[in-house]
């Protein structure tokens, strides 16, 4: 190994040691793998290539340094673009969408739907798109900038995330013209929770709080807060889309860290899930088998896409030849 990689090692080890978040043996295993030209190196501190004026082994901003090696397939692969780098914020702008990310897993959610094509569709006609667990609003913003998504209604359960995902609307007038947020949950009945909110784990925050997967992460000394969630009859929220323009397509996107169960299973009591053409759901601990078995039964064929260990993955189902995955 060169003398300069060595002291490229060396420095990134002690400056990811001093965050007291990564194991040196994960900085070893990692190392081929940080795109270091995106990396400079002055002193002690670490800098974004390019924006020197705020180092990157700073707290606020570690997440960045975290988050190195997706930005990089994001830049490399769908032109991605930093805007701005803040205090504890990065600015960008993918495939014609600008975001606000201020968490390693906003990055993460960017990454799965722009460079993995989680939600990647080829839509042949206008359809409308329903959103549940919309976080900070990147799925939506994506597939607003879909000519053929007239419209997204999207609902996120958790204020302080909707609130996120507003100021990414005023970032994207154009795409915002077509998204209504809704800044409650949906599942079978209407009422209130009570749920601890992690504020840089919001996509994995449902009415339980945080996803049994989630849990498994170190949560000692991460910040949260005790904060009042409500969520609404998700039948009335599918009809009122369904019954809205009838001779259009719906796509419904579900990722709300388990209340998918109780919505698919309320969609299935009041025969909604025939209405609806194509569901992509992001399923949970009690596994696909329940909600595959409703979506079949109802006329749909279904996918399954993706799985992570047993935790969680995604399914895809479709009723109609106008939408299909890509």
């Amino acid at each position: 190994m060169n003398s300069n990689i060595t002291h490229q090692l060396a420095n990134f080890a002690r400056h990811l040691r001093k965050t007291k978040r990564l194991r040196a043996s994960f900085v070893l295993a990692e190392f081929k793998k940080i795109p270091w030209h995106r990396i400079i190196i002055r002193g002690e501190k670490l800098f974004l290539a390019g924006n020197e004026e705020f180092a990157l082994n700073d707290s606020k901003r570690f997440f960045i340094l975290r988050a190195l090696c997706l930005l990089d397939d994001l830049i490399c692969d769908q032109g991605l673009t930093i805007l701005k780098l803040h205090e504890s914020r990065l600015d960008v702008n993918v495939c014609g969408v600008t975001l606000h990310l201020e968490t390693w897993e906003d990055v993460y959610i960017v990454h799965e739907i722009f460079h993995c094509g989680e939600y990647e569709f080829a839509l042949r006609n206008d359809c409308r798109v329903i959103d549940v667990g919309a976080n900070i609003g990147v799925a939506s913003l994506y597939f607003a900038s879909n000519p053929f998504v007239v419209s997204i209604d999207s609902y996120e359960l958790v204020p302080a995330t909707a609130s996120r995902f507003s100021d990414n609307l005023n970032l994207n007038p154009n795409l915002a013209a077509k998204i209504t947020l809704y800044s409650h949950g949906l599942a079978k009945d209407q009422r209130t929770l009570e749920i601890d909110y992690y504020p840089d784990l919001k996509g994995s925050m449902g009415i339980e709080g945080i996803a049994e997967r989630a849990s498994q992460l170190n949560l000692l000394g991460r910040a949260k807060t005790r904060v009042q969630v409500s969520v609404k009859d998700a039948v009335s929220a599918f009809n009122q889309v369904v019954s809205q323009n009838p001779q259009l397509p719906v796509l419904a996107k579900i990722d709300c860290e388990g209340a998918e169960y109780e919505i698919i299973d309320a969609l299935d009591s009041a025969g909604i899930l025939e209405k609806i053409d194509v569901f992509v759901i992001e399923w949970h601990e009690r596994g696909p088998d329940s909600i595959r078995k409703k979506l079949e039964k109802s006329g749909h064929f279904v996918i399954l896409k993706s799985a992570a260990r047993n935790h969680h993955g995604v399914m895809c189902s479709f009723r109609r030849s106008e939408i299909q995955a890509s």
